[in-house]
């Protein structure tokens, strides 16, 4: 009888290990999940993610960029891509800016997109710009152009070393060395910001306006 209940007694003890092996498990696995499920919603807060063959980039929740790319390569802090067919910059969830570049980088820990190449951006009322380097600053929304380029906007080209592009605000200004030719004359200044909402134009610094001469005197 007592070697009866010693073997009941063992059998007992493995049947609530083995339960209590189970519920570790089955616990583990749920924790597995919500962090896997964490982990995908702070995903779609911040970063990139592949929505089918296009990159997206967020910050603090919206939509601040989308690239077609061929190709990706993940180094760490940083995402390269190249053989890009197209960019979009957007603005209150809208296109706003569309963008060819020949390649990009992407920052992982600021979230800030460069990209290079003989790069072309249109945007509304017949905005084109010309330039060598864009970049996408996520936290302050600004697409920054620090070398030289020519923008076309409203019938006149401007000519400039840099500008400071911002979407939500709807203002680009234009700085060093700018010129503006338009209708035969030609705007020198130092500072040019456009409202691209109202078109209205603000100019700063001192402004000299040449005159072109008739019969090319």
């Amino acid at each position: 009888m007592n070697q009866r209940i010693r073997k009941f007694s063992v059998i007992l003890l493995c049947l609530v290990l083995a339960g209590a092996g189970t519920l570790w498990w089955l616990r583990e696995i749920r924790k597995k999940d919500i962090a896997a499920q964490g982990e995908a919603v702070a995903q779609l807060e911040q970063g990139v993610y592949i929505a089918g063959s296009r990159l997206v980039g967020r910050h603090q929740a919206k939509r601040q960029w989308e690239i077609a790319s061929a190709r990706v390569f993940d180094d760490g802090d940083y995402v390269d891509m190249d053989e890009i067919s197209e960019v979009i910059i957007f603005h209150d969830g809208e296109p706003y800016f569309y963008v060819n570049a020949d390649e990009g980088r992407w920052h992982r820990p600021s979230n800030d997109l460069e990209l290079r190449g003989d790069l072309t951006a249109t945007g509304p009322d017949d905005f084109y710009l010309e330039t060598s380097i864009l970049i996408w600053k996520a936290s302050e929304e600004l697409l920054w152009a620090p070398e030289p380029l020519v923008l076309h906007y409203q019938g006149a080209v401007v000519h400039a070393d840099t500008m400071h592009a911002y979407p939500n605000e709807e203002r680009v200004t234009l700085t060093g060395s700018v010129q503006i030719v338009e209708d035969g004359m030609v705007w020198q200044m130092q500072e040019l910001l456009y409202e691209l909402d109202t078109g209205i134009m603000h100019v700063y610094g001192n402004a000299t306006l040449l005159l072109e001469r008739k019969g090319g005197e």
